[in-house]
């Protein structure tokens, strides 16, 4: 036992154990292998800080959907006054011209006017006038004192062209027929000749005045030759045939309006456009609404013993509007808002066959708003209920607020009854607009005073089918 001391110190000094040793103090102080726990459990390689742990990944915000508008309503035309086809449904139940008109403009009267003569406006800055008369007439300068007519040969065109500061009347072969210095007429010698100019004959005086190098030309006619070739542009003749007491209301209406509406001041009275109603002359009319005319010569409306502004229009849907809630003005007792369903259905239009449809992308372009339109709000409504005015909402908040008047115009819809559907935007409403595209490619229906012509659905520009008058300045409503 004396040499264990010894041993054990010879061990010790051998280098194998020496190497153990120190291995054993110098892998753990480099980390290599794990140290031995610390007395408190915890181990001394967690002196390094900890791994922070992973963020949630955040969901992402569904995008919104996209929407497809249909535009559904009813009616066609500004839906102020007697409704085209409610007073033909109305002829056709057996009312008379007198009880239509005392529906559409409530509280009024029917007064007679004496033989009035009106100017109409047929051209300006005229160059070169051609014209022709199927009978016998003459031509006159206004200048001349004696009023001296000079006859003309019938069925032979005359030419009338400026000379300087002169108005030169030649025939075809350029002999000189009559110099004047001022306005010349021409006159035809009995009430059967009518006159051609631009393709349309006239009945009554052709006046030309001369203005700088051009001329302007107008149509002097007594009120009772005008509506003949007014009437049948209105409203389709045939409806003659058997509600005849239709048309006569739209000659009261269109006689009315006439008056009404005419020009105090210049040189004309009326234009032969939409501007005041659409004229044809002679070559417009029909038997049918010249009976219609004779049948009501000189009646118009009246409230107070003052002719009344008549405004009419296609197709009601059931219900016409007050002025004030279309036209930009003042209320007007007989201009109200009244029921005519029963009436109206006749119309293709009472109730809308065939609704526009729009994407958001395309509606948004239309009105003039700068991204997709993501909903539509009516924020007031006139009695019929035609929409007074719509709040649009874009999908990065734009906001934009419109009269429906504005939107019917920029959206081509036929009246400003409607009601605007969302739905969402799928194989099943792109074919919507698709037919909506397809309808507008030809041609979108145009307008007349709303005028119907006998194709009520291609008018021209500022009038709906059949024959309402558009509106017109506020002086004039």
């Amino acid at each position: 036992m004396e040499d264990c001391p010894l041993v054990l110190i010879r061990l010790i000094r051998h280098p194998v154990v020496l190497l153990a040793a120190t291995l054993g103090v110098a892998v753990p102080a480099l980390g290599l292998v794990p140290a031995p726990p610390a007395p408190s459990g915890v181990s001394q390689a967690s002196a390094a800080p900890a791994a922070k742990p992973k963020p949630k990944p955040t969901k992402k915000k569904k995008p919104l959907p996209r929407f497809v508008f249909t535009f559904e309503g009813r009616g066609f035309g500004h839906g102020v006054g007697m409704s085209q086809y409610g007073a033909y449904g109305a002829a056709r139940a057996g009312r008379s011209a007198q009880q239509i008109i005392a529906h559409y403009y409530r509280g009024t009267t029917i007064d007679v006017l004496p033989v009035t003569p009106v100017r109409v406006l047929l051209g300006t800055r005229v160059r070169a006038v051609t014209l022709h008369a199927d009978g016998p007439w003459g031509v006159v300068a206004e200048s001349n004192p004696l009023q001296v007519v000079r006859s003309l040969p019938p069925g032979v065109d005359v030419m009338v062209t400026r000379e300087g500061a002169a108005v030169l009347v030649s025939d075809t072969d350029g002999a000189e027929l009559l110099r004047a210095e001022g306005p010349i007429r021409f006159i035809p010698s009995s009430a059967q000749t009518t006159t051609r100019f631009k393709g349309s004959r006239y009945r009554g005086v052709l006046r030309i005045l001369p203005e700088d190098t051009t001329m302007t030309v107008i149509n002097h006619v007594d009120l009772e030759q005008y509506l003949p070739g007014v009437v049948p542009r209105e409203m389709p003749s045939k409806w003659g045939d058997d509600a005849p007491a239709a048309l006569e209301a739209q000659a009261i209406a269109a006689r009315s309006y006439a008056m009404a509406t005419r020009r105090t001041v210049g040189e004309f009275d009326m234009y032969a456009d939409e501007r005041s109603q659409v004229y044809g002359g002679a070559g417009a009319e029909d038997p049918r609404t010249t009976r219609a005319v004779a049948a009501t010569a000189g009646q118009v409306v009246t409230v107070g013993g003052q002719i009344v502004t008549t405004y009419f229009f296609s197709t009601s849907g059931g219900r016409t509007e007050n002025v004030e809630n279309v036209f930009r003005g003042s209320p007007r007792s007989y201009l109200v808002s009244v029921r005519d369903a029963s009436f109206d259905a006749a119309s293709p239009h009472h109730v809308w066959r065939d609704p526009k449809s729009f994407t958001d992308g395309q509606l948004a372009r239309l009105l003039g708003i700068p991204r997709p339109v993501l909903q539509t709000k009516v924020l007031e409504r006139g009695v019929s209920p035609r929409v007074k005015l719509i709040r649009f909402t874009a999908r990065n908040g734009f906001v934009k607020e419109l009269r429906g008047s504005e939107v019917r115009k920029l959206l081509g819809l036929r009246d400003t009854w409607f009601v605007a559907r969302r739905r969402l935007r799928t194989p099943a409403t792109l074919r919507l607009v698709a037919a909506t595209q397809r309808a507008q490619a030809p041609a979108t229906p145009r307008s007349t005073t709303e005028a119907g012509r006998a194709r009520v659905d291609v008018l021209p520009a500022s009038i709906d089918p059949i024959g309402s008058v558009a509106a017109k300045p506020a002086a004039r409503v």
